[in-house]
């Protein structure tokens, strides 16, 4: 077996062990949006919704894009863990205090008080402590310890679920809730911390300089970070100052649920980042072979599920949050019909950082944030959420348009367009099929169209020898 495809075949294996363990992550922190939701209403989930967006651009800053060159650097170079690890702890925790100070003025200053300025500090403080047990867990993540990474983090969820659900039963307030979520995080960092130290020693520096080099080195990918916290938010800022609470609530549940739909491709460059990162050292055409496989593999998946979801959005809001969030089913569906777009573009972001070309990533998705900004000022006024959908739908575009531009000039210049043209042919059959039985119900329909779907892609000759054998060795035990 060559040094290529060994490398492809552990990274299957990963991804496969990874999309197991992580299933259960999942599936609590789906049930905690269910039931929040649920509880709060479309005002007061807008409420909650509100304070994450406005706290998130602030605690993005606590991190400053560390995480990612954290991982980068010790995925390709072990002994540098002690002094990368110790001197990104030591910045994390600076940062996090001032910006929590900063979070309290901003609010303050944004003439934001009471309750919801409470609640944002609470959040704030929250989004802070996970964001340091995040930067910890890269450890793990960096040494391929995906076990580990995972059990810390569905810990995380089960506290956080757990505590929210005592907030429902009590029935408390939306201080409450958001206290919930602090005390989680401070659970989630305690336990990283404490499985950290057992086998790592941390070493800070002691000058400045070291400091300073590190932030320079990590910048990009912290303003890549902030930039993606402001493609990501101000949607949801803007709907609470245009149209309030109400709007955000209906808006938030189906943007969430539309970032559900990437959790396979989030489980995937989990596993996939560290080997891309290695590879690009080592093996050129390693990384070829592992960028066209991930293409094309994540493309299976995310056709069908965008048709799926525009399908059945009507019926998969109800049925998940109540008559009262039957709104939220027209944005799902007009963000769902870029989930393809939503996939390639979070492994291009991956891809762009494992091969050092941060700086280009950067550039491409400001042109696609400015964009999005832009329309949400230009179109929520008028449409509100629905204006919102569409400037997310045209952003996510234009930045695959970009993505594949800047690849096709490239020695990455594969885009597997006869493939596309297969599944979005097999993905409309299934519609078509689904279409005439769709009083069936929600799990009827989906698991019906996922096995017609996934009979044609075996009987289509989409899936050659090698892909077969990639996804026996992702879940062999």
């Amino acid at each position: 077996m060559s040094r290529e495809s060994s490398t492809v075949r552990k990274l299957a294996r990963n991804t496969g062990w990874l999309l197991l363990q992580a299933a259960g992550s999942k599936l609590l922190s789906f049930a905690l949006n269910i039931i929040v939701v649920r509880y709060l209403g479309t005002a007061g989930y807008g409420e909650l919704s509100f304070a994450m967006a406005f706290a998130g651009f602030f605690t993005i800053l606590g991190d400053f894009g560390l995480s990612t060159y954290a991982i980068k650097e010790v995925s390709a170079e072990k002994t540098a863990a002690p002094e990368i690890f110790g001197r990104g702890l030591a910045i994390n925790i600076f940062f996090s205090a001032f910006i929590a100070l900063l979070l309290l003025g901003a609010g303050a200053a944004a003439g934001i008080g009471g309750r919801a300025l409470l609640c944002i500090f609470l959040i704030g403080v929250s989004y802070l402590l996970h964001q340091t047990g995040a930067f910890l867990a890269g450890y793990f993540r960096a040494h391929e310890k995906m076990s580990l990474m995972f059990a810390t983090e569905s810990l995380y969820r089960l506290v956080l679920l757990l505590f929210c659900w005592c907030c429902v039963l009590l029935r408390l307030g939306l201080p409450e809730m958001a206290s919930a979520y602090m005390a989680a995080s401070a659970v989630y960092l305690a336990v990283v911390l404490l499985l950290v130290a057992r086998t790592l020693r941390l070493r800070p520096a002691a000058g400045l300089r070291d400091y300073a080099g590190m932030l320079r080195d990590s910048a990009p990918y912290g303003l890549s970070s902030a930039a993606l916290i402001v493609y990501y938010n101000a949607d949801i800022v803007m709907l609470s100052f245009f149209k309030g609470a109400g709007a955000v609530g209906v808006y938030s549940a189906a943007y969430n649920l539309y970032l559900s739909l990437g959790v396979v491709t989030s489980i995937y460059m989990g596993a996939a980042f560290p080997v891309l990162a290695r590879l690009f050292k080592s093996s050129p055409e390693g990384i070829r072979t592992a960028y066209r496989k991930s293409l094309k593999f994540l493309l299976i998946i995310a056709v069908p599920v965008s048709f799926g979801a525009v399908l059945l959005s009507s019926e998969i809001m109800t049925f998940l949050y109540g008559r009262e969030f039957s709104p939220a089913a027209a944005p799902f569906a007009i963000l769902a019909s870029v989930t393809p777009f939503f996939y390639l573009n979070a492994f291009f972001g991956h891809f762009f950082a494992a091969a050092g070309k941060i700086r280009d990533s950067f550039v491409l998705f400001c042109a696609a944030c400015l964009l999005n900004v832009g329309l949400n000022l230009l179109l929520i006024p008028r449409y509100g959420y629905i204006g919102a959908a569409v400037s997310t739908v045209v952003s996510e575009t234009l930045y695959f348009a970009l993505a594949a531009v800047y690849f096709s000039r490239t020695e990455y210049h594969f885009m597997p367009w006869g493939l596309i043209a297969r599944l979005l042919f097999f993905s409309a059959v299934m519609t078509a099929v689904l279409r005439m039985f769709s009083g069936a119900g929600v799990f009827v329909l989906a698991g019906a169209g996922a096995l017609m779907y996934a009979l044609m892609v075996l009987l289509g000759g989409v899936l050659d020898r090698e892909d077969v054998a990639l996804i026996k060795e992702a879940f062999r035990p």
